[in-house]
């Protein structure tokens, strides 16, 4: 078990200053830890229990909101293609060139976009999902 403290204890630091600047505090603040009985207490209700501050800190921006990370990215246009109809998954490393784009808010939509669609129709996933299925 004591062999394990090495390979743990670099992540572990890393993992504790990131919630200490979500919290708004600097990395020093750790050094509570040392104290007896009060200093880990503290440390566990401080980074394991409490929300990190709302909005942005001097640390950066508020990892919860972040942004949209669902919504569809498009870039400038492949060679020989006029428009800006080209998405890309989140690594950037696969433009696909698309005939449209359509976020719908409710089933309804859906349908309708369908019923438009007389090709392949690829649907990026929501929440949590990998997308990608593809309907004839």
């Amino acid at each position: 078990m004591i062999t394990l403290y090495p390979v743990f204890l670099p992540a572990g630091l890393a993992v504790a200053v990131r919630r200490m600047h979500d919290r708004g505090r600097s990395w020093p603040w750790l050094l509570a830890g040392v104290v007896p009985i009060l200093g880990p207490l503290w440390l566990l209700i401080e980074l394991g229990l409490r929300k990190g501050t709302p909005g942005e800190n001097s640390y950066g921006p508020d990892p919860l909101r972040a942004g949209d990370y669902l919504a569809v990215r498009t870039e400038a246009g492949l060679e020989g293609q006029e428009d800006d109809r080209i998405v890309n998954d989140v690594t950037g490393l696969n433009p696909v060139p698309v005939w449209a784009i359509a976020t719908p808010t409710s089933i309804e939509e859906v349908q309708e976009a369908l019923r438009r669609s007389n090709g392949p129709v690829s649907i990026g996933g929501g929440h949590f999902s990998m997308g990608g299925q593809t309907a004839s």
